[in-house]
């Protein structure tokens, strides 16, 4: 066999990264079919651009992301904020209202056991 212009061999260096690339990643595969998860094709293809460093760990993280939740990020966390925000308003004034109700019910109580339940 010739090999022509663009061929490219393969040296025993080149073939011991690929032996820990793949192992890499058939440990990762058994990591999660341990625990139940399957990993995507998609996915896959990702680490497998990340270990052969055609893409930065930080552009894999953003990719991943990307693929498993396609939403703003920045809109989601700042909509999480305002809902949480109004829920804790809401609890506290459920509270001072019952706070209110409690102060209320003890003075007429009170007022019922000195017999000035009439004022």
């Amino acid at each position: 066999m010739l090999l022509e212009e663009g061929d490219y061999i393969l040296t025993q260096e080149d073939m011991f990264e690929m032996a820990r690339i793949n192992k890499i990643i058939n440990s990762v595969k058994a990591t999660m079919a341990m625990e139940g998860l399957e990993t995507s094709p998609e996915a896959l293809e990702i680490g497998e651009r990340y270990l052969n460093k055609e893409i930065s760990i930080e552009e894999a993280i953003e990719l991943i992301k990307k693929l498993h939740l396609p939403y703003d990020y920045k809109k989601t966390n700042k909509v999480i904020k305002e809902v949480s925000e109004r829920t804790i308003e809401k609890l506290n004034q459920q509270k001072y209202k019952k706070e209110v109700t409690k102060n209320a019910e003890n003075a007429k109580n009170f007022l019922n056991r000195i017999g000035a339940n009439e004022i």
